[in-house]
């Protein structure tokens, strides 16, 4: 499986762009702080931005194409490719792309590549994607982890796993967050042959060099993806660090360890901030988890409004998990009245947008 992103990200940190608390980050893309501008479209890829201000967020880029394509005219072109406070326009989204890349915004050359691999917007053609990966991958480290998928995968070009290989070796050496994906593809057996020891070796190395996608990638190896190296004590540590380091999965994993005393003594007071951090780190399960423990009162204060809150805002900006979660707070009462119409209503939602647990929970409670 392809293994492009959608965005190039840098590291994120809870502040100063906060799911929360956008109102600063807000203000400052306002006043034309492109990184400001670039990190709110990072929490809306994320689900995390409510919806009341993604057409401010549209509003505060919109134009910029026109004034001075850059960061902002990239943002204005992924805005348009989500349809987040304005409507999803793939040709407009790609001309975006294509003036910020013609502008030097590597990102927007990776995601113009994005567009020409699936024709979204623009006629389809692999070799041009191809073309566009390459010349970003000189100047952006993500942009060669694409690029290395498609050398290795064969897409626009001759097949060549090996030198896909080479080129994510080179840039996980200069690099870390290639780490992580190099191990995953040398244990996915897509287009190189299984080698779980490379792997381990790659993402030790990472991990020891701060990159939390490795600590992730070996803390899932004793969770069970190697099952003879299962040992969820030995994965804490490792949990810990990927966490500390903004792995929203990882605290969201850790958060589950102390809920069910997995490897380490059971604590809800320990669970809640770890499932709140992975919540504003852009982790769906974290958010529902901990909204959860806001209605229940469970490891936290117990904050019936903010709990539901905190679903609604996420179910509202694509997350299917929050939905249902929702819904089944309603259909059960917990922390909430009790409102059978509604949660049918969520259970569908959720549905449709391909959660299949939901789908057997709407069967079920509209018998």
């Amino acid at each position: 499986m392809l293994g492009l992103l959608v965005l190039a990200k840098p590291p994120v940190k809870p502040e100063p762009c906060m799911a929360m608390k956008p109102e600063p980050c807000l203000s400052a893309c306002e006043k034309g702080d492109e990184k400001a501008c670039t990190d709110l479209a990072i929490l809306v890829e994320d689900g995390l931005l409510p919806p009341q201000y993604h057409e401010r967020l549209f509003k505060a880029v919109e134009g910029a194409c026109d004034e001075r394509p850059g960061r902002r005219c990239f943002v204005t072109g992924m805005l348009r490719v989500w349809g987040v406070g304005t409507p999803k326009d793939a040709a407009r989204a790609a001309q975006d792309l294509s003036h910020a890349c013609d502008a030097g915004v590597p990102m927007a050359c990776a995601n113009l590549a994005l567009r020409y691999l699936r024709g979204e917007g623009v006629e389809k053609d692999p070799v041009l994607a191809r073309k566009l990966a390459s010349a970003a991958c000189e100047q952006n480290y993500e942009a060669c982890i694409n690029l290395a998928h498609m050398i290795g995968g064969g897409i626009g070009g001759m097949n060549d796993p090996k030198a896909g290989k080479a080129l994510l070796e080179k840039t996980c050496a200069a690099y870390v967050p290639a780490c992580a994906r190099l191990a995953r593809v040398l244990v996915s057996e897509t287009w190189l042959a299984r080698d779980e020891k490379r792997a381990l070796e790659v993402a030790r190395s990472g991990c020891d060099r701060g990159g939390g996608g490795s600590c992730e990638f070996l803390a899932n190896v004793y969770l069970g993806a190697f099952p003879a190296m299962r040992d969820d004590r030995a994965a804490v540590p490792l949990l810990e660090k990927a966490c500390a380091l903004d792995s929203g999965l990882s605290c969201h994993n850790l958060a589950v360890l102390y809920t069910e005393g997995r490897g380490v003594k059971a604590s809800a007071q320990k669970a809640a901030p770890l499932a709140e951090r992975g919540c504003l780190l852009g982790e769906q399960r974290a958010c529902a988890n901990f909204a959860l423990m806001k209605l229940d009162g469970r490891g936290t204060r117990k904050d019936v409004q903010g709990g539901r809150d905190l679903l609604e805002r996420s179910c509202d900006a694509g997350a299917r998990l929050s939905c249902h979660v929702l819904g089944l707070a309603l259909a059960g009462g917990r922390g909430v009245k009790r409102d059978k119409a509604a949660a049918i209503k969520l259970f569908k939602r959720a549905c449709a947008m391909g959660h299949d647990p939901a789908c057997v929970d709407e069967r079920k409670l509209d018998r």
